[in-house]
């Protein structure tokens, strides 16, 4: 049953299209440089949202990788999103010198509602659970690339 069938897009919907917002973001950097229409807000949100919901831990440095954003700006943008109640750095137990970032209870419920919202609107219904985006790190500090 499709979301227009019934009305209502769950969380793993959510997971789906935020999963192949990634996805297209990496097949148009293909072809435009990454910095050019760059948006390292939204793609750290992104990131976050698809670890929240693999019930993953993220550091700062591993979701500014992810998201292609200098070490500035992308300090920056996390200050932002953390001034703005969206996200939560605390320092990591296990490593005092790093520092771990995830998405506020209200983090996670914009985010939601905006992917749902975002696949209503385009009347889309994306299965990317097979499609991993090439540039979100797979474990907790492990480097985009590897």
């Amino acid at each position: 049953m499709t979301p227009s069938q019934t009305g209502v897009m769950h969380a793993d919907e959510a997971e789906e299209i935020a999963l192949w917002l990634i996805k297209v973001r990496e097949k148009r950097n293909a072809f435009i440089p990454g910095d050019l229409l760059g948006e390292p807000a939204w793609d750290i949100l992104l990131a976050l949202y698809l670890f929240h919901r693999q019930g993953r831990k993220i550091w700062s440095h591993a979701v500014i990788e992810s998201a292609n954003a200098s070490w500035g700006t992308g300090l920056r943008t996390l200050a932002r999103l953390e001034r703005e109640g969206f996200v939560l750095r605390y320092t990591d137990e296990h490593n005092k010198r790093r520092k771990l970032v995830e998405l506020t209870d209200e983090g996670m419920t914009f985010m939601q509602q905006t992917l749902l919202n975002m696949a209503q609107a385009l009347s889309i219904k994306v299965r990317a659970s097979h499609v991993r985006p090439a540039n979100l790190p797979r474990r907790t500090g492990e480097r985009a690339d590897t």
